[in-house]
């Protein structure tokens, strides 16, 4: 397969005139037993950095995430704005190899900010830093690309749910939502710390599959902020173990003051300011986004429930709903 992928590629004269038995490859598979995809990274034979990076959807739900992808990464490059195209992969080819579509992608510099921290605690200071960067970048990125009025999809099956396992919370959903103001986005969708890459100069973004409009602008960025912890979790524990040390991270660090409060005050802040939105507009949604975030894991993992120490994030929102913390107390 890798073969036939770097020989696609050459033949479309998309990327560099390599020989395909020149080529290596590095492999990863994610997403769930339903929107299963594999992401193939290319590399020359002795280069250590891949020329290119190609996801192949294996189901029809997978296939469907790479459609939202390629469709958004062409409209932001036609786009051409300075500080965002340049930020975001380029579609280099989208066909068909094998029989699988394969969506091959531009590489950008930089380390995931999830893949730097994994295993040792991060300064305040460093945190700050990052914190700057990337919600000037978020704000950026909504300018340019505003929807018209808030209309989440899927929010309704949400309060659905949530009246099931979490009832004394939707009514108190239900009048937030009616207070937002704030006109939507096309968000990024899954704005966490794996998919914002950092260098010393530059900043990307990566993996645009949940990309949608009419999106809360709070969204991307409390995503950003609920996974930007001073230890990150890891995937190689597993979901479980990733998500004990989530929320963990979560009440210590967000949901209580703490050394980093600064840095998640200033992402808030600086967004805001670069967008003329109120804080209190981010402050109201959380609950909101942790709903939302509760849901996707039950549709994820429909058990999860059931399971010794159940869904992570409606024992955040619980919490969040008691006492928010001084960080987003409205």
């Amino acid at each position: 397969m890798i073969h036939e992928l770097a020989r696609t590629l050459r033949h479309a004269g998309r990327g560099p005139d390599i020989e395909p038995e020149n080529v290596h490859g590095l492999q990863f598979v994610g997403g769930t037993h339903v929107d299963r995809h594999v992401r193939m990274f290319l590399f020359e034979n002795g280069m250590r950095e891949p020329y290119t990076v190609v996801k192949i959807a294996v189901t029809e739900a997978s296939e469907t995430a790479l459609n939202h992808e390629a469709d958004h990464l062409i409209r932001i490059a036609e786009v051409k704005t300075p500080g965002v195209s340049d930020t975001i992969p380029r579609v280099l080819l989208d066909a068909r190899v094998n029989h699988y579509r394969s969506l091959f992608l531009s590489v950008l510099p930089g380390r995931s900010i999830s893949q730097r921290t994994a295993w040792r605690s991060v300064k305040p200071n460093v945190m700050l830093r990052d914190a700057k960067r990337v919600s000037k970048w978020l704000a950026t990125y909504h300018d340019v690309f505003p929807g018209s009025c808030y209309c989440p999809d899927g929010l309704e099956a949400c309060l659905g749910w949530l009246a099931d396992v979490a009832p004394s919370s939707v009514d108190a959903l239900s009048q937030r939502l009616a207070a937002l103001s704030a006109d939507s986005v096309f968000g990024h969708g899954d704005f966490w710390c794996g998919n914002i890459l950092l260098d010393q100069a530059n900043i990307a973004v990566v993996d645009w599959e949940c990309a949608r409009s009419h999106m809360h602008p709070a969204f991307d960025l409390l995503t950003y902020i609920f996974t930007l912890s001073p230890r990150r979790p890891s995937m190689r524990a597993g979901v479980r173990g990733y998500y004990n040390v989530l929320v963990y991270n979560i009440m210590e660090t967000i949901l209580k003051s703490s050394a980093y409060t600064h840095a998640y005050r200033s992402a808030i802040d600086r967004y805001c300011s670069a967008r003329k939105l109120d804080t209190k507009e981010i402050c109201m949604y959380v609950p909101v986004f942790l709903a939302q975030m509760a849901h996707r894991v039950h549709l994820a993992d429909p058990d999860a429930e059931a399971r010794p120490g159940g869904n992570p994030w409606v024992e955040v929102l619980h919490q969040c709903m008691e006492n928010p913390g001084p960080l987003f107390r409205t």
